[in-house]
């Protein structure tokens, strides 16, 4: 699948880019959207496409609040513990599973309190939910936290960037250190039938990636998209 992260907060420039897509992620990490403003991109993303939310951090409250938007899905970044992941799930999902809160008069629940538990057990079902390893921390963590929690986790996203950075090597998928990780990464989650996800920086990475059986490939974003076409004209 081909998708990307939006940093715009403009719903009719989300409605054209998203009309192609198989997924989207609005980023609340990067860019600068309010709940508000999320709302009203998360209404404009064409039906065909899958609605992700990456949320700003692994906190509850903001994991909360995102998931009262019911997006198809969140993405939790800057994994680098078991802890971190434990609790990404923990405030994700409602009990028995997590601690989500719950109040039954918001959009998920169709605002009422009717059929509490037929709903909550729906909800836990259908929410993707993706942690994002970005650092050399989070890939050791990566054995435990898939032994332990991989029947709640839908995606391990692969941070291309942060996790060059934290090598000081170029974020570059022809680099033979960066493909063999990311193999042992698709091998591992797939293992755990869990899929994997990445960005692609070029049209050429997207061959690599689809080839190597990343699932979710994250073309730049929105805005990258936009100011690449801008250069070509």
């Amino acid at each position: 699948m081909i998708g990307t992260f939006g940093l715009n907060t403009c719903p009719d420039t989300t409605r054209c880019i998203t009309s192609g897509l198989d997924f989207y992620i609005i980023d609340r990490e990067h860019g600068r959207a309010n709940l508000t403003e999320v709302a009203m991109l998360l209404a404009s993303v064409d039906e065909k496409c899958k609605k992700f939310i990456r949320v700003s951090s692994c906190q509850r409250i903001e994991i909360q609040r995102v998931l009262e938007l019911s997006p198809h899905g969140i993405l939790v970044p800057q994994i680098s513990s078991y802890e971190e992941a434990q609790a990404a799930v923990d405030y994700s999902f409602f009990p028995p599973i997590g601690s989500r809160g719950l109040s039954p008069y918001t959009r998920g629940f169709d605002f009422n309190h009717s059929n509490l538990a037929d709903k909550k057990f729906k909800i836990n079902q259908q929410l993707k939910l993706g942690l994002l390893i970005e650092g050399k921390s989070g890939f050791e963590a990566l054995p435990l936290i898939l032994e332990n929690l991989s029947t709640h986790i839908d995606l391990i996203y692969f941070g291309l960037f942060d996790f060059a950075s934290s090598q000081n090597i170029e974020p570059d998928w022809d680099s033979k250190t960066l493909g063999s990780l990311l193999a042992e990464v698709i091998s591992e989650a797939n293992k755990n039938n869990i899929s994997v996800g990445t960005i692609a920086r070029t049209k050429r990475d997207i061959e690599i990636l689809n080839k190597m059986g990343v699932s979710y490939i994250v073309y730049l974003n929105d805005l990258g998209i936009l100011n690449d076409a801008i250069k070509e004209i």
